[in-house]
Order: C-alpha cells, then structure tokens, then sequence
C-alpha cells in the first residue's frame, strides 16, 4: 500500500507539472497568435463563434493546434 501511495504521489506531481506546461503553452500560443496580427475571426468561425463576440481568440488543449496552423 505505501508503494501504491508513492506512485500516486508521484503521478500527481507529474500530472501538476503537466498542467503548468499546457497552461504556459496554451498563453504563449495566444500572445503569437495576437503578436502575429492574424486575427481571430477565422479560427473562432471554426470554433462556432458569432461574428458579433469578442475577437480575441480562446486556446485550449483542443485547438491549440488550429491556431499554432494559423500563426504558421
């Protein structure tokens, strides 16, 4: 059982750091993304925005490669 709760322990600092890497990455690709000057309207479109809300574009672990494809 003590193995069991090292491994736990382990795995959730892992997980932590994880978290902390995708939340830099998702804030790095967004300020590319605005620094770039590329414009939300066509990702967001994707994303089933509506023309009349904000511009500013919203990454998530599920599109972050949609906009890194758009900064490229």
């Amino acid at each position: 059982m003590e193995s069991s709760i090292k491994d736990a322990d382990a795995t959730e600092g892992k997980l932590e750091l994880m978290e902390a890497i995708i939340t830099k990455l998702k804030i790095g690709t967004e300020e590319l993304y605005m620094g770039c000057k590329c414009g939300a309207t066509p990702v967001l479109a994707l994303l089933g925005a509506k023309k009349d809300e904000t511009l500013r574009p919203n990454v998530n672990e599920n599109n972050i490669v949609m906009y890194l494809d758009m900064v490229n």
